[in-house]
């Protein structure tokens, strides 16, 4: 790391001097097999062979010509199951490990070298690694072309012609080691085991060199965060970045293209005093891959046929594509069967029908208008939910941890009804879960969801009383959580219908001291009730997401209605507006039992229908739950309610 800046961009000024240096007298070639057979002066470092592969990531790093060239060479050599020639056999590895030729010539090796870059803007530097990666796509070609579909394929001949833009370029790194970690590691039968992909990359800091001194180092460092990618490290093959000591110990901090902890310092560096060095300077240095001479070569001569082949199942793509999505909108426009009985009126929807008077309309567009004023799409729906949720995180109940240990105490004296009861904890909440015999746990979509919210500081009163009450005479799995923070709901319980009974008996005496503030929830009294979707998120999510996305197909506060945004919930359920309509992306596959619960819950809240025992909200018929909570059309209800198999409609692409 340079302490003196001046010192750096000196540093990088004689660098670069040096770079366009062509010839050295001392120069010997920095190839592996070059430098054995022709008689160069070479310290063996073969012995490195098996560490640095067992290591699986590793930086080089040493001052230039130290061999940090060489010695990717010699990986290459070694590993790449191109080559043939043993170079090996009389050298350190051979002794220390006998049988090194199992392991000789049995990898893919993507050579990358960067060394002989000596562009001066952005464009230039988009050329140069364009040429590299064209080699090294031309390497794994006859590996890889044939498993592609027709959009990994046309890309993919975009970099061998060296027609692809910088944004493919960037991730062309990526997208190589993907493909083959895919169809060739993953999808291939008979492969042994042990054969790996090795990325050799030589000098890729010379571009950034180049960049600051020629002022492209915004476009540069942004490129190469990408090319490197912060994950390629933890991928299932060796990945080796040789570069200069100092260039490489100040990029991993200014550009962040590098992201190891430790740089490893290759020990050959600290030579035995009176061994020369030797300096790499040959042709490498004027951009020649080691890549372009060894192994098979692509022909180009195959493109017109790959291009051909790729127009070819991109139509067949297409017209697989147009025949999945006639049945499914045929699947999709198919009513709910006959004789199938389900408690709403909202069953079998095809439109929304909210009445457009009175005061209770122009609240909750009131409400929506506020929300718009906050709304921030980048945010997404979570922005919509926090704002409906108005948690105060930084005002607390009259809640604690402690008050959670009563609790577990008062559970130890009914602990012979349950089959299990515990408790967590997080910053906002506590929670308890209490289990019978049965086994139907928290959290189902058999069970009634309950909110609670209390005015003043009765909390702690309320919220033991009620645990108090399903402890000791509840019938079925059951849990609670209670707000450590203030928010709009207090407490929260998952019940089963009798002991909602039991709830609502027990929170009559206190009506006095509950609100019912919550948005969009559909109240009883002053309980507000809904279900738990088998799919996060919850109600509240699922409506900050649905006026989310209404929220995006708007220009102006003064459009908004309630009325054309719960219409557009209906009409994306059903498939009825465009592929690429926002609400389509979120709720074209979601289930039949986030529609019917948010269309039966606006409808409480406009005073349509009451929550009576009957309502669907109260329904413990887990048949019907069961198929709400899989259908994803009106047909697939029908057919789970009616015993029918179904393989259900395809998610979209768009989800």
């Amino acid at each position: 790391m340079w302490d003196d800046e001046q010192k750096k961009e000196d540093y990088e000024e004689e660098y670069i001097k040096r770079c366009n240096v062509k010839e050295r007298s001392n120069a010997a070639p920095s190839d592996f097999k070059q430098l054995l057979t022709g008689g160069y002066p070479y310290v063996d470092q073969t012995k490195y062979l098996q560490r640095y592969y067992a290591d699986k990531t590793s930086i080089l790093c040493s001052a230039d010509g130290y061999g940090k060239t060489t010695f990717l060479s010699m990986f290459r050599y070694f590993y790449d199951k191109n080559e043939s020639e043993d170079l090996f056999a009389d050298k350190e590895i051979a002794r220390i490990e006998p049988d090194y030729k199992k392991r000789m010539h049995t990898c893919d090796v993507i050579d990358l070298d960067f060394s002989g870059f000596r562009g001066t803007s952005f464009k230039q530097a988009c050329q140069f690694i364009s040429s590299v990666m064209s080699k090294a796509y031309a390497k794994l070609a006859d590996e890889l072309i044939d498993r592609l579909d027709h959009r990994e394929l046309e890309e993919y001949l975009d970099i061998l012609e060296q027609k692809a833009d910088a944004k493919t370029l960037q991730y062309s790194l990526k997208t190589l080691i993907w493909h083959y970690l895919w169809h060739v590691r993953l999808n291939s039968e008979g492969r042994d085991p042990e054969e790996s992909l090795i990325v050799l990359i030589d000098n890729l800091v010379v571009t950034e060199i180049y960049a600051r001194h020629y002022g492209f180092e915004k476009e540069m460092k942004e490129f190469n965060n990408h090319f490197i990618c912060d994950d390629i490290d933890r991928k299932p093959f060796l990945f080796i970045q040789a570069g200069d000591s100092v260039v490489t110990g100040y990029s991993g901090k200014q550009y962040g293209c590098f992201q190891y902890q430790d740089a490893i310092i290759h020990e050959f560096k600290n030579q035995k005093e009176g061994q020369p060095h030797i300096y790499m300077y040959g042709e490498n240095k004027e951009g020649k891959s080691p890549a372009e001479n060894t192994g098979k070569i692509f022909d180009p001569a195959k493109i017109p046929e790959l291009r051909r082949r790729a127009a070819q199942m991109r139509k067949q793509e297409k017209e697989r594509v147009e025949e999945e999505e006639r049945k499914e909108k045929a699947l999709y426009a198919a009513p709910l069967p006959d004789g199938v009985i389900i408690p709403s009126a909202n069953a079998g929807a095809r439109e929304c029908d909210i009445p457009t008077e009175g005061e209770t309309y122009r609240s909750k567009n009131m409400l929506l208008r506020s929300l718009y004023r906050c709304y921030e799409p980048e945010k997404g729906f979570e922005a919509i939910y926090g704002e409906m949720q108005h948690l105060e995180a930084g005002i607390s109940t009259d809640w604690t941890d402690r008050d959670m240990q009563s609790i577990m105490e008062l559970s130890e004296q009914n602990k012979e009804r349950w089959n299990s009861i515990s408790a967590k904890n997080d910053s906002f909440w506590n929670y308890l879960f209490v289990t019978d015999h049965n086994c139907h746990l928290y959290g189902s979509v058999y069970n009634i969801k309950v909110y609670i919210t209390v005015e003043g500081t009765k909390l702690r009163k309320l919220f033991t009383g009620a645990m108090k009450i399903l402890l000791e005479r509840g019938t079925h799995s059951f849990a609670g959580k209670v707000s450590k923070k203030k928010r709009l709901e207090h407490m929260c319980f998952w019940v089963g219908r009798d002991d909602f009974f039991l709830l609502e008996e027990y929170f009559s005496e206190y009506a006095d001291r509950l609100i019912t503030p919550i948005p969009f929830v559909a109240y009883r009294g002053k309980l507000g009730i809904s279900r738990e979707f088998r799919d996060w998120p919850s109600h509240n999510g699922k409506q900050a997401q649905m006026i989310s996305d209404y929220f995006s197909t708007i220009r102006d506060e003064d459009e908004i209605s309630v009325a054309e945004m719960y219409s557009m919930f209906v009409r994306a359920w059903n498939g009825d507006l465009p592929q690429d309509h926002p609400m389509i992306r979120d709720f074209k596959d979601a289930t039949a039992q986030t529609l019917l619960v948010l269309l039966d819950s606006i409808d409480v809240i406009f005073g349509k229908k009451a929550i009576d025992d009957d309502h669907l909200l109260l329904s413990e018929d887990e048949q019907l739950w069961e198929a709400l909570s899989r259908g994803r059309c009106w047909k697939e209800v029908g057919d789970i309610m009616l015993g029918r198999k179904t393989k259900g409609v395809r998610a979209h692409p768009s989800a």
